[in-house]
């Protein structure tokens, strides 16, 4: 996954400048994306049923809620180290 890489690196950055934690919502029916979340350490923490609009068939959608804090990817990335250290990911 060539973006695992970047979002990564994204969140290292906001947790080492402080942020306590990162809320995302993404369409239920895009499991790619619930599975990049998965896969850089987000939980999932629950779902708005019939939550948005979609604008390409005027149909209502779920929305599946992630959360990460910081003192899990501080777990993370001290757990995998080797991976953290290949994507600029040390937590300091």
């Amino acid at each position: 996954m060539f973006i695992r890489r970047p979002a990564s690196a994204v969140l290292g950055h906001l947790f080492r400048r402080g942020l306590h934690g990162v809320s995302v919502e993404c369409d239920a029916r895009n499991t790619y994306s619930g599975r990049l979340l998965e896969h850089v350490g987000f939980d999932l923490e629950g779902q708005h049923p019939g939550f948005t609009l979609s604008i390409n068939t005027g149909n209502w959608t779920d929305t599946l809620l992630y959360g990460l804090l910081a003192s899990r990817w501080q777990k993370l990335a001290a757990g995998s180290q080797s991976t953290a250290e290949a994507a600029g990911l040390q937590y300091r």
